[in-house]
């Protein structure tokens, strides 16, 4: 499984929808699913595609009659697809200077497992969406038992 990370200067769902699209025209054999570590930006990701009017294509999309699917981390369970996209929402707040730590169940204990079974939903490749900051980078805080390092 190979994981590539996409780093946007700003998370923006508008990225994980044009990913959408892209992969929906180029890949059309290819089940996908989308695992969003929150049920915030599950739903701005499903936002999204409506806004970009792609929620069509969407529906309609059914390689291997699987649904293509927005899910947050706790529904995916079971779930597999070709590709997964990941979306790592997490980063610092319009009104603080240091990333925000908390990264819903991957920071609990037992985070490190929910993460590995995020990963084992893709049969062939995996595709993270994260923030890009400076100030994420310098952060080398252990978050809790569950993930060890911000994304």
């Amino acid at each position: 499984m190979i994981v590539v990370v996409l780093a946007v200067t700003l998370f923006r769902t508008e990225e994980v929808a044009k990913a959408i699209t892209e992969h929906l025209r180029n890949f059309p054999t290819k089940s996908l699913g989308v695992a969003c570590l929150s049920v915030q930006q599950r739903d701005a990701v499903d936002d999204m595609i409506d806004k970009c009017g792609i929620r069509a294509e969407v529906e309609a999309f059914t390689p291997k009659d699987e649904r293509l699917f927005v899910k947050n981390l706790e529904a995916v369970q079971g779930d597999e697809r070709d590709v997964i996209f990941i979306s790592v929402g997490y980063g610092v707040a319009p009104n603080q200077s240091r990333p925000f730590l908390a990264f819903g169940p991957v920071s609990q204990d037992g985070g490190e497992r929910r993460l590995n079974v995020l990963a084992s939903r893709s049969r062939e490749r995996c595709v993270v969406f994260r923030l890009r900051q400076p100030t994420f980078q310098q952060t080398r805080k252990r978050v809790e038992q569950g993930c060890c390092a911000p994304f």
